[in-house]
């Protein structure tokens, strides 16, 4: 006689299965939001490099009283500027920087308006 006890249970295999499956995926889901973030904090360290190297060159233009980039600086490592310098009754000044982001160039532009 094959009895089985009462009470006395277990998980099948396919229960097993369908729960490791569902663990993996939202282990894989865990991962790519970590790489998500990671390239996040990456572009967040060059804009914030970017705006200190734009206000140090913005700082020096003030006290120069001059609308014109100071030539003999040269860029922080790893940016190409480009700089952009209308007068008017604002004088515009616009400063779009390039940089490597993992295979990518890219870019951003900041925008100042001086009045002198």
């Amino acid at each position: 006689m094959n009895h089985r006890s009462a009470g006395r249970g277990g998980f099948s295999l396919v229960e097993i299965i369908v729960a490791l499956v569902l663990l993996s995926v939202g282990l894989l889901g865990l991962a790519a939001q970590a790489a998500v973030i990671a390239r996040s904090a990456g572009a967040g360290d060059v804009r914030t490099r970017l705006a200190f190297l734009a206000a140090a060159e913005m700082e020096q233009m003030m006290a120069r009283r001059s609308p014109a980039p100071d030539s003999s600086q040269t860029p922080e490592s790893g940016f190409r500027t480009d700089w952009r310098i209308t007068t008017g009754r604002l004088t515009e000044v616009r400063l779009t920087v390039r940089y490597e982001r993992g295979l990518n160039v890219a870019s951003d532009t900041l925008i100042t308006l001086l009045a002198w």
